[in-house]
């Protein structure tokens, strides 16, 4: 590990010592600890809003639109009385 120096309030200061006494740990392991899960956050924050974006394009595609229409009634599709032989049971 390596030694970091920050700048905090004295808000701050007090408010990390008193989770960090409660808590049962060091200030510096609180501060570590909370640094650990913003991370965590933060990666899954940016999946999620990549997500958001991709389907949002999907929703703006017409050429996804017409293939998702294809495949939703493509489901309802009856393979016991079809054209194509009973692939499905062999």
């Amino acid at each position: 590990m390596k030694n970091l120096s920050i700048s905090l309030s004295q808000d701050l200061i007090n408010g990390s010592d008193e989770v960090a006494k409660e808590l049962g740990v060091t200030r510096t392991e609180f501060i570590r600890q909370a640094v650990i899960h913003e991370l965590k956050n933060f990666k899954i924050k940016n999946i999620e809003d990549k997500m958001i974006k991709s389907f949002q394009a999907m929703k703006k595609s017409k050429e996804y639109l017409i293939e998702n229409e294809e495949l939703d009634n493509s489901f309802g599709y009856d393979l016991e009385n079809n054209d194509i032989g009973e692939w499905w049971k062999k």
